[in-house]
């Protein structure tokens, strides 16, 4: 199971590059290696938009370069001014990382027209490259400060985020235990909360920093035909499923708990007794390794 936090990085396909944007963009990639992340596998030149869309969602950064791919000119007026454009994808990444709100360092050839996402007072923070897009400019001062402000963002992140109640904090402390020394993951504990902060908005950001949800549904509160767990717990694990896809969430349902019938196509552990969840780790594992290697 590789746990490396990961990167989405859009580039041009390789045979539209100039070798100079190939060589940079080798050493680009070796540096955001060394730096502990993992760049997940281009897409097919014919995915779709969802898919493009969920790749973002299910990484942790986002990588943008904005090289030159075209040349054009106006119809009608000014006709003689010619400008270099980037691929069109270039913009619909960086939109795409805006708007689900992941870390995203954007690199642009000096050439490139600023239009578009690329304009001057955009939202976006824009590095530019040198001209000869020498490979030893990675060591620059310049570079090396954007790049490390990135990182920093992208190892805020975490993989799971874990929701539970106060009932339920002996046996969320044992799932813990497991995920983080056995699994290697980082998790998110709903204890770790910013004070004072609004749930809603607790809730909005554990779901932007982390690739899933864990969620405790134990038999804590008595209703007529038994017991369900607490409301809170529920709600999280819904708000999850609706933002990331049933297969984003994973719930440990206690055999007495009850459970809410509009969360189906979630995956449930059933776990006997709380105090012992040595029978669900083959499970937790299983799941984990299939979802890191999405």
């Amino acid at each position: 199971m590789d746990t490396r936090l990961t990167v989405a990085v859009s580039v041009p396909r390789n045979e539209n590059l100039s070798k100079r944007q190939r060589r940079f963009l080798v050493d680009l990639r070796r540096r955001i290696e060394e730096a502990g992340l993992r760049i997940l596998p281009d897409l097919d030149p014919g995915a779709s938009l969802d898919d493009r869309i969920r790749k973002i969602q299910n990484c942790h950064g986002v990588v943008v370069m904005v090289l030159e791919q075209w040349q054009a000119r106006r119809l009608y007026r000014n006709r003689e001014r010619k400008l270099v454009f980037p691929s069109e994808f270039s913009h619909m990444y960086a939109v795409m990382a805006n708007v689900t709100r992941r870390p995203l360092f954007l690199l642009r050839e000096k050439t490139v027209a600023e239009r578009g996402a690329f304009r001057k007072g955009s939202r976006f923070s824009i590095l530019d490259l040198p001209a000869s897009l020498a490979p030893d400019w990675l060591d620059s001062s310049d570079f090396q400060l954007a790049f490390g402000k990135w990182v920093e963002q992208v190892k805020q992140c975490h993989h799971v985020f874990l929701g539970y109640s106060s009932r339920s904090r002996n046996t969320a402390k044992l799932l813990q235990t497991f995920l983080t020394e056995e699994l290697q993951l980082r998790v998110l504990d709903w204890h770790d909360f910013q004070p004072g902060e609004a749930i809603w908005s607790s809730i909005e950001r554990a779901e932007r920093v982390t690739n899933c949800g864990l969620f405790l549904f134990m038999a804590d509160d008595k209703v007529a035909r038994g017991s369900k767990p607490r409301d809170n717990v529920v709600y999280e694990a819904g708000y999850f499923a609706g933002a990331k896809g049933p297969t984003r969430s994973i719930i440990v349902r206690e055999r007495r708990a009850t459970v809410p019938t509009d969360l189906g196509g979630i995956l449930y552990l059933t776990l006997s007794h709380r105090a012992n969840i040595a029978p669900i780790t083959a499970g937790l594992r299983r799941y984990f390794s299939e979802m890191l290697g999405a």
